[in-house]
């Protein structure tokens, strides 16, 4: 996601400069829209799939070479997944 990169691009060059190699990264990122199942566009579905999925995954990806040897990678979600509510189907 391009916001991701300038990000890491920033963090690198710090991290760099100093020669830390980071230990931890924690992502937490997520949105829900309201919309009946027969009312979900593609690009309804593809915002919450970017936001929710895809930016989790490459700012884990981005982080790879910047994380120590046994370093951790915590990817925060949602209750919503187990609970289910009318209306939030994507």
């Amino acid at each position: 996601m391009p916001v991701i990169e300038p990000i890491f691009s920033a963090y690198s060059s710090r991290s760099e400069q100093s020669k830390a190699a980071s230990t931890y990264l924690v992502v937490n990122a997520g949105m829900s829209e309201y919309a009946p199942l027969e009312d979900i566009s593609e690009d309804h579905f593809d915002r919450t799939f970017g936001l929710n999925v895809k930016s989790l995954v490459f700012a884990a990806q981005g982080a790879i070479d910047m994380m120590q040897t046994g370093g951790t990678i915590v990817l925060i979600g949602s209750i919503a997944g187990d609970i289910g509510t009318k209306g939030y189907g994507v």
